[in-house]
Parts: C-alpha cells; sequence; structure tokens
C-alpha cells in the first residue's frame, strides 16, 4: 500500500500529456461500444441466482418513485414518506445498498415498462424496447463501459493514450469481468466506483474541487 500510494503522489506531481476533448469523446465512445457489445452478448445469458432479487427489488424501489410522482401531482407529498410507504417499497433486499437496484428498476421502467407513469413528462408504451431481463441488465452494461473509458482516461493521463487504450480493452475482454458486465448484480458497478474514486482522488492532488468529486464517489 505504502508503495502504491508512493507512486500515485510521484506520478500525479510529474508532467503528464494532455488531455482533451478527443480524448473524451474516444471515452464516451468506449463506453458505448462497450455497453452495446455486453448488450449484445448477454441475449442468451441465464439468469443468475442474485439477479432474481434484484429484479423484484428493481420493481418495488420504481413503484416508490411512481407513487411519488403520483403524490407530488396530488399535492399529498407527505404520503410517500410515511412509514407505511417506506416499509411497504423499501423492504424487499434491505440489507444491501439501494443505488444499483434503484438504477434497475428506473431502466425496467424506461426500457420495458408499458404502464403510464406519474413523473412528469412519462408517456404509456405500447410496445417494450428491450426484454423484460434485458431491461434491468442496462445499468450493468454502462457502468462496465464507464469502467473502460475511466481506464482509457487514467493511462492517457498518467502514461500515454495507447496505454489507456490498452488497459481498457484488457480489462474487458477478462472472462470473469466480460461475464459480470452483462449482469444486473453489483460486481461490475462497485468495481466501476472504486476506479473512479481512485481516478478522481489522483485528480484531486492536482486541483482541490475533484477532492469534492472523490468524496461524493466513494459515498456513492
Amino acid at each position: 500500500l505504502s508503495t502504491a500510494i508512493d507512486w500515485v503522489e510521484t506520478t500525479a506531481s510529474s508532467q503528464a500529456p494532455q488531455v482533451g476533448k478527443r480524448d473524451h469523446l474516444i471515452a464516451l465512445l468506449l463506453c458505448l461500444a462497450t455497453a452495446g457489445v455486453l448488450g449484445l452478448a448477454q441475449q442468451n445469458q441465464g439468469v443468475m441466482r442474485d439477479e432474481g432479487t434484484y429484479f423484484e427489488a428493481g420493481q418495488r424501489y420504481w413503484g416508490w418513485l411512481d407513487d411519488l410522482g403520483t403524490n407530488l401531482a396530488g399535492g399529498n407529498l407527505k404520503a410517500s414518506f410515511s412509514k407505511r410507504a417506506i416499509e411497504m417499497y423499501w423492504a424487499v433486499n434491505n440489507e444491501h445498498p439501494v443505488l444499483c437496484k434503484v438504477l434497475f428498476g428506473i431502466s425496467w421502467h424506461i426500457f420495458h415498462g408499458k404502464r403510464g407513469s406519474a413523473l412528469p413528462g412519462a408517456k404509456p408504451r405500447s410496445q417494450p424496447l428491450l426484454s423484460e431481463i434485458s431491461s434491468y441488465r442496462v445499468p450493468g452494461w454502462l457502468f462496465a463501459g464507464l469502467a473502460v473509458a475511466l481506464l482509457y482516461l487514467f493511462g492517457a493521463r498518467y502514461e500515454s493514450r495507447t496505454a489507456g487504450l490498452a488497459a481498457g480493452l484488457l480489462y474487458i475482454t477478462i472472462p470473469r469481468v466480460f461475464f459480470h458486465g452483462q449482469l444486473a448484480c453489483f460486481d461490475s458497478p462497485i468495481t466501476t466506483m472504486w476506479l473512479a474514486t481512485v481516478y478522481a482522488y489522483l485528480r484531486s492532488l492536482d486541483r482541490a474541487r475533484w477532492a469534492i468529486v472523490a468524496g461524493v464517489v466513494f459515498g456513492l
């Protein structure tokens, strides 16, 4: 750990390559391409044990958000924060953090849900955009894509663009990483968030405002 910290501080203080808009565009394309490949790969992927629990939790959590919109429109916002409402919607899988499951639920509603919502701007849909299983998995694909994008930016900033591209591509082609990136589970998101925390910390050694970003990302 001491050696790693020394490397971080030495690297951050050295002259780093200039990273500009082109690099951020490349990172975005890598993220979307990765998500797309994972989306295609998972079509025949069976449902893992954990996913079933998270599917149910995501639906329940979305139900709370849906009711929140209804209560907001009806001027009864307080009802969404009652003990009864909280226990009814949030009791499922309450031993785990909710961020990913909320995203699974929102994704399910956007890409598969047919029922109209009271949330502003929402419209009923006659045909789903994705299958029900795939609709839950979209956030996992995007988290995996974000990891590839961050690895590219990491390498481009502190070594070279070639190093960044190689790091990102080698990461996503690790069999276990490629498998977990397809699923509606926590494995890919937590790996990505740790990477994002380290990246933000590195940036904070040069620019203080990145310390706030590091704190927020670490909290998430």
